[in-house]
């Protein structure tokens, strides 16, 4: 015989419930989940603690509270914030922000800088963030990396993510942003971070020169596959029309 492990319950008391106040993701996919309710609503428990706060099913509570329909439940008495965050750590539900606003609502410094940056510089991701704040040398993809690097490419989700200069990251944003307006996108995407946090490295490279360099002559701005390729290219831009010519060894 199988063993019970745990039992389902049903309520339409919807005030019996709570939400985490800190450390849990934002509310914002009921309206979804609503519509799929209201095609079909499906047998799915939420799971809360002994204080009745949700930690898995937020949105399913919301949509299924709207609907007037009822809230199954399983009781986890000793769960907390960190039961909320494995649950999702290996799911689609939280992203990268989710994680680094859970860490910074609970106290957590390192984190609290992190979400500091992304309001200080909003037009990256989350994704970009950390390869800002890391600054990664590698746009290598995760399923290519060495056991190092996989678990600094999970620090963010683990909570051990340490920011190593935040002075530096400041810096590479900021020469970062001066390219916005030559190209909608090019700024923010990784191989061009990673160009741009290699090229810091080098003491030749002037980015207030590159930019100059840029508005004077715009189409040689474009798209390149890797980082090495944007290193090339910006060479070229600031070696257009130059007696001294440049070569930059990142």
């Amino acid at each position: 015989m199988d063993k019970e492990v745990a039992k389902v319950y049903e309520t339409y008391d919807y005030d019996k419930f709570h939400i985490m106040e800190k450390g849990n993701r934002d509310i914002n996919h009921v309206s979804a989940i609503k519509k799929s309710m209201q095609k079909e609503f499906l047998f799915s428990p939420i799971i809360v603690n002994k204080n009745m706060e949700i930690v898995d099913g937020q949105n399913r509570f919301f949509a299924s509270k709207e609907l007037g329909k009822p809230i199954y439940y399983i009781i986890r008495p000793e769960y907390g914030i960190n039961e909320v965050r494995l649950l999702n750590s290996g799911a689609k539900n939280w992203g990268k922000r989710d994680f680094i606003k859970s860490y910074a609502e609970e106290g957590n410094e390192e984190y609290q800088m992190i979400l500091d940056f992304m309001k200080k510089f909003p037009d990256f991701s989350a994704h970009i963030v950390e390869y800002i704040l890391r600054l990664s040398s590698s746009n290598t993809v995760l399923g290519s990396m060495d056991s190092s690097k996989k678990n600094a490419n999970t620090a963010m989700s683990d909570g051990t993510f340490k920011v190593k200069d935040w002075r530096k990251s400041i810096q590479i944003a900021e020469w970062l942003m001066q390219y916005k307006p030559f190209h909608k996108n090019i700024y923010k995407r990784i191989p061009f971070v990673v160009a741009i946090i290699r090229l810091s490295r080098d003491p030749q490279f002037d980015n207030n020169e590159v930019v100059r360099k840029i508005q004077q002559n715009p189409r040689a701005f474009v798209p390149c596959v890797n980082s090495e390729e944007f290193i090339r290219m910006i060479e070229e831009i600031v070696n257009f029309r130059s007696r001294n010519k440049i070569r930059f060894n990142v």
